[in-house]
């Protein structure tokens, strides 16, 4: 018989170096959806507040928080727990209104260190290109597509 459908989770074990989890604590973590950052360099949100910020104590605590829509990652509400969390990201947890800036650290596993309302994403340009009428358009690392201020050329 064949697998029918993807896996909604990974091994602790086969789980990327940056991550950087208590590998033999659990057999399972919560495996970051498809998007924003690749499998390699992500951890989902639920594992992001459980582990490495100790907001939740357990899993079903920490969907239950991002459910009821306290946190925020780059200024949009999450709802979902699979979200996957990289570099350059800003957490904002609403109710205790503290500030979480994700970074790689020279190990090349995640850290995230305590920032300001004022704190600004990193994020890397990939491609540079015109869209319609001349707009000049930037292309993150992230895969987000951002446009340019007029006079930025």
């Amino acid at each position: 018989m064949s697998n029918k459908g993807n896996s909604r989770h990974i091994k602790r074990l086969a789980a990327s170096k940056y991550a950087d989890i208590a590998r033999k604590e659990a057999k399972y973590m919560i495996k970051p959806s498809p998007g924003r950052h690749t499998l390699s360099t992500s951890i989902s949100l639920a594992s992001l507040l459980r582990d490495k910020l100790g907001i939740a104590s357990d899993t079903n605590e920490a969907l239950s928080v991002i459910k009821k829509g306290s946190v925020e990652v780059n200024e949009k509400i999450a709802k979902d727990g699979k979200l996957p969390v990289g570099f350059g990201d800003i957490i904002h947890i609403l109710p205790t209104d503290q500030y979480f800036a994700v970074s790689v650290n020279r190990q090349g596993a995640v850290s995230v260190e305590k920032a300001s309302k004022e704190t600004k994403r990193i994020a890397k340009i990939v491609k540079k290109f015109a869209a319609k009428k001349g707009k000049l358009m930037v292309r993150l690392h992230d895969g987000t597509i951002l446009e340019c201020p007029s006079g930025a050329n």
